[in-house]
């Protein structure tokens, strides 16, 4: 069967239950093991490139999701678009949180590559990681 040229592709852990296995399989989802018990970005990666020729990934995760692919150096562009707008709170999520198992990490530095108005008051910045 022909994949659609956008489809979604379910990254999970050796400790799946096999209730959602078969859950992905009855509405035909596409899913890549990558860690035992939990998340191995650079596995995922490989297997993403190798299985599904996926070449390039736009990462849109939460704060979490975000800093293990960043702990593991494969995000090598961060796109940030900002509004001039507040709610106050103090739950809001980040762009980066480090989940309490993972280890310490020293801060990832990024180059501005360029910025530019967008939407009235709102601007896009586009910095590149430094290795």
């Amino acid at each position: 069967m022909k994949r659609p040229r956008a489809h979604i592709i379910e990254v999970l852990t050796n400790k799946v239950s096999d209730a959602y296995i078969a859950y992905l399989r009855k509405y035909e989802i596409s899913y890549i093991f990558a860690g035992d018990d939990r998340l191995n970005c650079t596995l995922a990666v490989e297997k993403l490139k190798s299985l599904f020729e996926i070449e390039v990934l736009m990462l849109s995760g939460g704060g979490f999701i975000n800093w293990s692919f960043l702990q593991e150096e494969l995000i090598d562009e961060l796109s940030i678009v900002m509004a001039p707008v507040t709610d106050g709170e103090t739950s809001t999520v980040t762009l980066f949180e480090k989940a309490d198992y993972l280890p310490p990490k020293a801060p990832v530095a990024f180059s501005l590559k360029s910025v530019e108005p967008v939407c009235g008051d709102s601007i896009w910045l586009r910095y590149t990681a430094k290795k």
